[in-house]
């Protein structure tokens, strides 16, 4: 788990949750880097807002989650978590195929908030095509941490996806449907 951060309203309760998390098991390391300090890191990455926690191994980076998982997000988090310690994938096996046949590198994001009960689904299948394809990079953002995101991609409901800032659309959706979309946004 890696989070940036400093001067951040929910800095400190993301930090003493992962801290908390990461003390359950010596297979869990917590590192926290400073956004400000760090800033070529944290750019190198792709992040740009914190609190952000990059869920993997070294320096992939490709599963991420802005702000603090908290409410039925949580679940998300501990799932992400032991999918990643894990390696192994729990989307379908053509659902697997269709992501290594992936020639463009695609960007997820799913909107969410802590109260929504259909958000944490649909995150977890955006990080287990993360997990399962370098080529992809997946997102879940917090909305009312985020607002200025919200107002940027018109969030009027959650889940809300973007991928690839071409495609958007609302709502809890199947595995096929979602991978669907992924191919429908990269042509």
């Amino acid at each position: 788990l890696f989070i940036p951060g400093r001067e951040c309203r929910y800095r400190g309760p993301t930090q003493e949750l992962l801290s908390e998390v990461s003390s359950l098991s010596s297979k869990v390391h917590l590192e926290v880097v400073d956004f400000y300090q760090h800033r070529d890191e944290a750019s190198s990455r792709g992040i740009d807002r914190i609190p952000a926690l990059v869920i993997g191994a070294g320096k992939d980076g490709n599963v991420r989650f802005y702000g603090m998982p908290s409410g039925l997000e949580f679940a998300l988090l501990l799932d992400s978590i032991v999918a990643a310690s894990d390696q192994r994938s729990s989307l379908q096996l053509e659902t697997r195929r269709q992501l290594k046949a992936l020639d463009e590198d695609v960007h997820i994001q799913v909107f969410v908030t802590p109260t929504c009960r259909y958000c944490p689904s649909v995150a977890r299948l955006a990080h287990a095509m993360a997990m399962e394809s370098s080529r992809v990079t997946a997102d879940v953002i917090e909305i009312q941490e985020f607002p200025d995101m919200a107002r940027a991609y018109t969030v009027m409901g959650v889940p809300k996806i973007v991928i690839n800032d071409r495609l958007a659309f609302t709502g809890a959706v199947s595995e096929e449907v979602f991978v669907q979309r992924v191919l429908q946004a990269v042509g």
